[in-house]
Formats: C-alpha cells, structure tokens, sequence
C-alpha cells in the first residue's frame, strides 16, 4: 500500500518488509522512554523518584518502604532509601509513624502533590507530543491490531507470556 506523508510517497508494504513489526515496537518503546527520562531530568527528578511518588500518591494511607521495594524490585535497597530521603529533604515526602505499630509510612506533602502533578504534566506531554497527528481511531485501531496480535500468539493482553501473571502498564 502506497501512502502519502508530508507529501511524499510511502511504500508501507516496503517498510514493512525491511522492518518487522518487532522493530517498531521496541524501537517506539526505546524512544519513548529515553524522551520521558530526559524530560524528568530536565524536571529535576529521575523516573524512580516518579515512579515513587506514583506509588505513594496510591496508597491512601502513604507507602511503607517495603510496599515501595515490593512494587519497584528493580531497585536496590539503598538506592530506594537515596530516593526516598531525596524527596523528603525536597518537602515531596513526609514519614509518618502509626503510634499503635510503629510503621513508617511515606506521605505526600503539599509540596509533593503540586510537585506530582507538575511532573504528571511533563508526561502527559511526552504523550501527546507522541500521538500527534494520530487521529483517536487510529490510535484505537492500533492497540486492536497489538492486542489481537498477542492473542493470535496464544496470550491474553493482560498476562505475562513467561509466568501467565498479570502485566501491569507502566507509569509512562
């Protein structure tokens, strides 16, 4: 199929030939993740600081360090810690202790609500930058041929294809 792009002819069907859908996939993946990490750079955060506040931000009654660890196995022990007390000395985080259990838990702070948010922004922005010119029906179609595509391949959208557990979006 012959398209047309910026006023230029595209054969698809070439590029398609030449590149393997596998290609697209993990290179979009690729450069999306490499855009939303540098934008959460130039915010003054890492992706792991995001990815904690997402996490505190969820849990209602804040995040204890081992919920934090359990949820982001990806990152060591020490590692956490740096960024937990990073966002504390920035005010993004509060640790509460539970009088009854002893438990500390890690709370947004006004400060870290606004500073979510803003960071929630930058995100959403990487997203839209991403999907522009996209129309909503292509965008649908698109996810439709993935989701089919992994179900042709024997596995439900939603499970892992090793373990069968549930695979959770990421926080991009």
């Amino acid at each position: 199929m012959i398209g047309v792009s910026g006023g230029a002819a595209v054969d698809y069907a070439g590029e398609i030939r030449r590149q393997p859908i596998g290609y697209w996939i993990k290179r979009t993946g690729e450069v999306l993740n490499s855009t939303i990490d540098k934008r959460l750079r130039e915010a003054g955060v890492s992706r792991q600081h995001w990815l904690v506040l997402c996490l505190v931000r969820e849990a209602p009654a804040g995040a204890t360090r081992d919920q934090l660890h359990a949820s982001l196995r990806s990152i060591s022990d020490h590692h956490l810690d740096e960024i937990i007390s990073d966002l504390c000395a920035r005010g993004w985080l509060a640790p509460e202790v539970d009088p009854r259990s002893g438990v500390v838990r890690q709370t947004l702070t006004e400060i870290g609500r606004a500073g979510q948010l803003k960071l929630a922004l930058v995100i959403s922005g990487v997203r839209r930058q991403s999907l522009d010119g996209i129309s909503e029906d292509d965008y649908a179609f698109m996810i439709e041929c993935l989701k089919k595509m992994i179900t042709n391949l024997g596995v439900e959208p939603g499970e892992g294809p090793k373990t069968g557990g549930r695979s959770k979006p990421a926080r991009t």
